[in-house]
């Protein structure tokens, strides 16, 4: 009688326990775009470049667009931006759109029409993120931060989730995020840092209590993770100035790093970069913690489009894999079947910058992107998952 109370209890533990383990989904892809057109002569490349997205084999579940619609000498009037947001619309797949600094920030210098960059971004956030979907032809339904009223402006910070993977958008713009160094209360940047910053500790704790495998972060701006000190080129050499310029990136790079801190799983940031890429993409491992050692769970892949319209990036989600994302660069033909096919040829594994292994697949920040040799295919591996079984998240 014993033994059989025991045997009972044994599977019951067995069956408690594996109501906590996380079931593996099915794998997944999606796309990352950014960075144009930058002129009315691209647009029918863009337009192509998203139709070619749609038809390619093993569609994606979505396109990322990580900002910069236009060039940043194109005027920023309503109709230019409407003409834009129409072309993103037009996308067969969800698209989710995050703001360039092109768009909105940039939009005070003369070239582009002396704009108020806050009203552009105002104008970006009616227009561009009218609703709770996604953009596009068929449409993903979202969170948005602009629920909360203490954030109700911030419309363009995105939340969904696609598997087990939870995916955020911020509004980081490039040229040192909007920080002015001009003295006084900076007070677009303040109020911006404050809101994505909560943004990105509500989405750990969205990610832990429903038991993510992963985060996915995506905005227009490179954080300089590897940049020094920001000196002011044009008056620091006075006494008075000889203090570094404040790196308006540094409370972003916090809170990146106090998320890596709280969430097992891999983080993936990716941003649009500051200029083009030879390659149209990199990936490095660039944050540091406070002691300058490499966070092993955290990961970027920076893209740039034109003038590389004709090939998009395509991240892999592979649950079953020990790498769960894997990225791969899909060439657009000028003609014809719109995209190559993906190559079957197995990614290698790049050692760090100090020649150990370290995360597989993951090249040193200064390490250019890994080439496998296959025609126009760049297919490193990268974060391996974290382990499998989970305990309730309080």
């Amino acid at each position: 009688m014993m033994r059989q109370m025991l045997a009972k209890l044994a599977l019951l533990s067995l069956g408690l326990a594996g109501t906590h383990a996380h079931a593996a989904s099915p794998p997944f892809s999606f796309a990352v775009i950014g960075n144009g057109p930058f002129s009315s002569a691209e647009e029918p490349t863009a337009r192509r470049l998203l139709d070619a997205i749609g038809k390619s084999r093993d569609v994606p579940r979505f396109i990322i667009n990580t900002g910069n619609l236009k060039a940043p000498a194109e005027a920023c009037d309503d109709t230019l931006l409407l003409g834009r947001l129409a072309l993103l619309d037009s996308s067969p797949l969800p698209l989710f759109y995050v703001p360039g600094e092109n768009e909105w920030m940039a939009c005070q210098f003369g070239p582009n029409g002396g704009y108020d960059p806050r009203e552009r971004l105002d104008f970006i956030r009616d227009h561009f993120y009218g609703d709770d979907q996604s953009l596009g032809v068929n449409r993903l339904p979202l969170a948005r931060q602009s629920a909360s009223p203490r954030f109700r402006q911030y419309r363009e910070n995105m939340r969904w989730q696609s598997a087990d993977v939870v995916f955020i958008t911020l509004n980081v713009p490039g040229d040192n995020n909007h920080f002015l160094n001009q003295g006084g209360r900076n007070g677009e940047f303040e109020e911006r840092s404050v809101a994505n910053i909560e943004w990105i500790e509500r989405a750990g704790a969205y990610a832990r209590r429903t038991h993510a495998r992963a985060i996915v972060i995506a905005f227009e701006g490179d954080p300089q993770f590897e940049a020094g000190p920001r000196r002011d080129p044009l008056f620091g050499w006075l006494r008075f100035d000889r203090q570094a310029a404040r790196d308006g990136y540094a409370e972003l790079k916090q809170a990146l790093l106090k998320l890596t801190q709280h969430f097992e799983g891999p983080v993936l940031l990716i941003d649009g970069g500051i200029s083009p890429l030879a390659a149209g993409y990199r990936i490095d491992e660039p944050l540091r913690d406070e002691h300058g050692a490499r966070v092993a769970n955290f990961a970027r892949l920076e893209v740039s489009g034109s003038p590389h319209l004709m090939q998009w990036i395509r991240v892999s989600v592979e649950p079953e894999r020990k790498e769960l994302f894997r990225i791969s660069v899909q060439k657009v033909r000028a003609s014809g079947p719109a995209p190559s096919a993906p190559s079957a040829q197995p990614p290698a594994v790049m050692p760090d910058s100090q020649g150990q292994s370290g995360m597989p697949g993951m090249p040193a920040a200064s390490s250019p992107p890994l080439t496998p040799g296959t025609s126009g295919i760049e297919a490193p591996r990268m974060l391996p998952l974290p382990p499998v079984d989970h305990t309730p998240s309080d």
